[in-house]
């Protein structure tokens, strides 16, 4: 790690050498070094993520890539929502100088940094690249790592639990869970379920670093529905995508005796309605295996339609299921539902599957889900190339609950995962005997 003195921000750039070259790529850049019989060539992947609303000045960002004895190599990234990409191809062998400018509309430079990349034959160098506050006045921190994110090994945050149960004589006093959470380029926001110890609603909080997060004044955001109806006794279990119009939540409620999943709608993520033909998915037909209750919805949009993995349960076993739509509302589930169940007898999972948290990087589905063996529930990991057959991880669980007097040495559950820059960040509920929070883990 180098420092160098600027303005209250960082500039973090973490760098990871992968076996493949990443997509999504906004240009491509031919590399305009002479080869020779004796060179070896690489690639450099540059993303670039605004953290907080005071980034909203940065417009582009230019990369410079040098070194000594070699024509250099230049980048210009334009800010979209937030995010940027590009990737230099053909890049010499060996140790470059990197130097960041992120610049406002104006083209002035108003941020910079600087950090030493190695180049490696046949690989691509990730270079992730963030704005956020500084802790200390007048500090530029470049942090290099070479360690890739793989959403296997986890470290925990060292301030959890990042959000808390509210005060006494609150709506979540008793419990807090169920995190569902996005990143617009600027804030994290988050949606989860909270309880007063009768019934449980759902509340909304954001944040700047996924870390310190405020809890919404006016919550809970979603409650319960009229006396009689559907979910009248229980609205839990969020899971939330926005469309870059609308926000889209589907999520669990129950009537005292029954958990259906609904599904609502907002245009800022606070003020919902609910969809008059709730609920959007109801318990298989007597005998099938999710006849006794479905709730625990993950959705991801992609290839131009809705996927949804959520737990359902009959009465002797839970496992988790598949579903399609084609807008939201109206569900196909998978005929060959389970697509996950309970491990084999003395396994860690062997009980139960529940509350998956799923993803798609481009070729291949990776959930991370709830398990419980008799012992503690905690976080397992499966991975899929078509979203129904599912590889259990062989060294799970992947994240366990904390040692004896830790915040979470009962369970660590309901995980929900976000991939942004090379990093991927895990929120999930952990408990002890007197209290429940929500906290935070990252990969690497």
């Amino acid at each position: 790690m180098t420092k160098k003195k600027m303005s209250i921000y960082y500039v973090v750039i973490i760098l990871f050498s992968t076996l493949f070259i990443f997509s999504g790529c906004n240009e491509e850049h031919e590399g305009i070094n002479t080869p020779n019989t004796t060179e070896e060539f690489g690639n450099i992947k540059l993303s670039f993520h605004k953290t907080n609303s005071t980034n909203s000045q940065v417009s582009t960002v230019t990369a410079f890539l040098t070194r000594s004895g070699f024509e250099s190599f230049q980048s210009d990234m334009t800010v979209g929502n937030g995010e940027a990409t590009d990737t230099i191809f053909n890049v010499a062998e060996g140790n470059w100088q990197l130097s960041v400018q992120a610049k406002d509309s104006a083209g002035t430079v108003i941020y910079r940094g600087r950090a030493d990349v190695e180049i490696i034959n046949n690989q691509t160098t990730y270079v992730a690249i963030e704005l956020s506050p500084a802790s200390t006045t007048g500090d530029l921190s470049i942090y290099v790592s070479w360690a890739q994110g793989d959403g296997i090994n986890w470290t925990k945050d060292a301030s959890n639990p990042v959000l808390q149960i509210g005060s006494s004589g609150s709506w979540d006093d008793d419990v807090i869970a169920d995190p569902t959470v996005l990143f617009d380029g600027e804030i994290y926001k988050m949606w989860y379920s909270g309880s007063d110890g009768s019934n449980y609603r759902i509340g909304y909080a954001t944040s700047e670093d996924g870390v310190n997060w405020t809890k919404y004044s006016g919550n809970p955001v979603l409650n319960l529905g009229l006396s009689g109806s559907w979910d009248d006794a229980d609205v839990e279990r969020p899971v939330v995508l926005f469309d870059g119009l609308n926000y889209k939540m589907w999520f669990s409620a129950s009537d005292g005796s029954t958990n259906s999943i609904g599904y609502a709608t907002s245009q800022d993520g606070i003020t919902w309605t609910k969809y008059s033909g709730n609920p959007v998915m109801n318990v298989g037909t007597s005998g099938s295996w999710d006849d006794n209750d479905i709730y625990g919805p993950s959705v991801i949009y992609e290839d131009h339609m809705f996927k949804m993995w959520y737990l359902g349960n009959n009465s002797s076993s839970y496992a988790i299921g598949y579903a399609t739509s084609q807008d939201g509302i109206n569900w196909s589930k998978y005929s060959g539902n389970p697509v996950l169940s309970a491990g084999s007898s003395g396994s860690w999972d062997d009980i139960f599957v529940a509350n998956p948290s799923v993803i798609f990087d481009g070729t291949t589905y990776k959930m991370w889900y709830e398990g419980f063996g008799g012992s503690a529930r905690i976080i397992g990991y499966a991975s899929s190339s078509d979203g129904t057959s599912w590889t259990k991880h062989a060294e799970n669980p992947v994240l366990s609950n904390g040692s004896s007097g830790s915040w979470d040495e009962l369970m660590v559950i309901s995980p929900s995962v976000l991939f942004n820059g090379g990093t991927y960040k895990i929120w999930f509920m952990g408990a002890n005997s007197t209290a429940k929070g929500i906290g935070l883990a990252v990969s690497p």
